[in-house]
């Protein structure tokens, strides 16, 4: 379904299954399930605030390197 592909994006943006279930500290095989089934809604909120604070100190890091 759509959904289901736009959740493997998802998960694929992260990282992959195996860097998704590092951070998320669950198997690799409950991500995958979550590649059919849809991220739990807490999951999800906490991966949106890890991307959200990865694009923001990626934003810094080029700063600082302009300046240097």
């Amino acid at each position: 379904s759509e959904m289901c592909k736009e959740t493997g994006l998802y998960i694929d943006q992260m990282g992959g299954t195996g860097a998704v279930s590092r951070i998320c500290e669950v198997s690799s095989a409950a991500v995958s399930q979550w590649r059919r089934y849809g991220i739990p809604h807490a999951r999800l909120q906490f991966l949106r605030e890890r991307l959200k604070n990865q694009k923001l100190l990626e934003q810094a890091q080029a700063l600082i390197a302009e300046v240097k």
